[in-house]
């Protein structure tokens, strides 16, 4: 699914998904009961902040993420490893995370910060 900017929430009720990819703004997600969604892959570029989105929705609307891609045009605000998220990533086994965007504009604090709170969130 990608390009879709009149959508404004993302819902699946399909048992068997098993994979996800979506281009596009940050959305709300419902995926019911998809307990075999297992390979997530978002790009909010050119939209921003999707690493803090992602930590603290996707382990609650997917709990048996295997392989997550996500790719940002910039991330910036607080990443805090101590802030409050609802789970963990308990069977990630691969984490991509891709931030494109002017290397001027980029602040080396968030680019190497912004991982530590999902190696905080996964096995």
């Amino acid at each position: 699914m990608g390009r879709c900017d009149t959508l404004e929430m993302i819902q699946s009720d399909a048992p068997c998904l098993s994979t996800f990819h979506y281009e596009g703004p940050i959305l709300p997600l419902s995926f019911g009961d998809s307990l075999q969604l297992k390979d997530i892959k978002i790009s909010v570029y050119p939209w921003f902040n999707l690493f803090d989105h992602a930590r603290t929705v996707l382990p609650t609307v997917a709990p048996n993420l295997e392989t997550l891609f996500l790719t940002s045009a910039f991330e910036f605000g607080s990443f805090s490893s101590c802030s409050r998220v609802p789970g963990k990533f308990l069977h990630l086994k691969y984490l991509e995370l891709a931030v494109v965007g002017p290397k001027a504009q980029m602040d080396l604090h968030y680019e190497y910060g912004s991982p530590v709170p999902f190696f905080n969130s996964s096995p």
